[in-house]
């Protein structure tokens, strides 16, 4: 009887280190805000058409590759005059997309820092967090998980919802307007939550502290 509880008791040993060895392995993120020589995270100003600003910390280490698109597309002009194009009443403001519906983004896709991609990010969507959208057009094959489509189309988080930890990748956090954001959350939608009214960023812009970061790592638009 002894013996057999042993075996037992080894059997379920080794199950568990097997277990924890095929446990998931993590990607190597590439930056980290110190190889730049900073110890404080770059923050971006939003100006709305409404006259609104909403100020956010871009969270390098991270979300570095996020973060770097990000700048790379505001402090170019990609996101000036792009509308709103969804909003959820005291939920969330979606925009940064060319097309506005949905569907566009610039010519490259980015990979998703999030957990389900084997990227470690502890950032939550909860009120004040700002995440990217990952883009699931008809050009997006089917047989994709899409975990690598993000490109320009982003959200602010109004509300927690925790059903979205470790699916999107939380790249930053809003430290100023959130009643800003409040107000466009509550205008006039269509059926499919796109603002009647059309609402814009007038300008994004992030202050990077004098730093010239380097353009993201991409992968190829389908």
């Amino acid at each position: 009887m002894m013996k057999r509880a042993v075996r037992t008791a080894i059997l379920l040993l080794t199950i568990v280190v097997l277990c924890t060895s095929c446990g998931k392995k993590w990607k190597e993120k590439k930056y980290q805000l110190s190889d730049f020589g900073l110890s404080k995270n770059p923050v971006a100003t939003v100006t709305f058409s409404t006259g609104g600003v909403v100020k956010f910390e871009l969270q390098f280490d991270q979300a570095p590759n996020t973060c770097l698109n990000f700048m790379y597309l505001a402090n170019t002009g990609f996101y000036d005059g792009l509308t709103i194009q969804r909003v959820g009443a005291n939920y969330m403001v979606q925009g940064g997309d060319p097309k506005g519906d949905g569907t566009g983004g610039p010519n490259y896709r980015i990979e998703g820092e999030f957990t389900e991609n084997r990227v470690k990010n502890t950032l939550k969507h909860v009120r004040g967090a700002v995440s990217m959208s990952r883009n699931v057009s008809s050009e997006v094959r089917e047989d994709t998980e899409l975990y690598d489509t993000e490109g320009s189309q982003f959200f602010f988080m109004l509300t927690d919802n925790r059903d979205l930890d470790g699916k999107y990748t939380v790249f930053g956090t809003v430290t100023e307007g959130l009643e800003v954001l409040d107000e466009i959350s509550r205008v006039k939608v269509n059926k499919y939550n796109n603002p009647i009214e059309t609402i814009y960023f007038e300008k994004i812009e992030v202050d990077t502290y004098g730093v010239e970061f380097p353009e993201p790592d991409t992968v190829k638009a389908r």
